[in-house]
């Protein structure tokens, strides 16, 4: 019996080893997983024919992360853009571009230049590259700072925008250069 209840007692003290040993937190399966994002943008806008506007969009992007240096995602970003120039018609841009609604669909790969493991703010970079529905071929590199862990971080960072446009006339591209914030989980 006396050994038995010390079998019994060595049993128990071992529990909390063998619960703490099953509950470590591994790393490497934070980094792979799905991820989502949500981001906003303001910038000005110029074409190639001297017209000017101001973008305002917001970015939806879904993905997969396969660590935290490279994900790969889908997005769309509804945009309004506010003319800032008086265009009229004898621009090569008609003035129905301006003042309405576009929607960039697009591929959107990103990281992390360094590991976050134990750091709170780190330098990331993203591409998106797609298509403006109604418009043509649409990009955006971004690079920024990441304020956060491995997976709930703040974004913000300095996005460059283009959109190449073939008319009939004349084909169009269209930058644009301005500040994105944003929240990835």
């Amino acid at each position: 019996m006396k050994k038995l209840f010390i079998a019994l007692c060595l049993t128990l003290m071992a529990l909390p080893v063998v619960a703490q040993e099953g509950i470590r937190v591994d790393n490497s399966s934070i980094d792979k997983g799905f991820w989502f994002a949500v981001e906003a943008a303001g910038m000005p806008a110029f074409a190639n024919n001297g017209t000017n506007a101001v973008y305002t969009q917001a970015d939806v992007i879904i993905g997969y992360r396969f660590d935290q240096f490279f994900r790969v995602g889908v997005g769309a970003s509804p945009r309004y853009l506010f003319s800032s120039t008086k265009v009229s018609s004898g621009n090569f841009f008609p003035p129905a571009k301006w003042n309405n609604f576009d929607l960039p669909v697009y591929l959107d790969l990103r990281g992390n230049f360094v590991s976050q493991e134990s750091k709170k703010v780190v330098p990331y970079w993203s591409v998106d590259l797609g298509y403006e529905i109604g418009h043509g071929v649409y990009g955006s590199p971004t690079v920024g700072l990441r304020f956060g862990g491995l997976r709930n971080d703040f974004l913000v960072g300095v996005t460059y925008s283009f959109n190449y446009t073939k008319g009939s006339f004349q084909d169009f591209m269209v930058h644009a250069v301005g500040l994105k914030v944003g929240f990835e989980f």
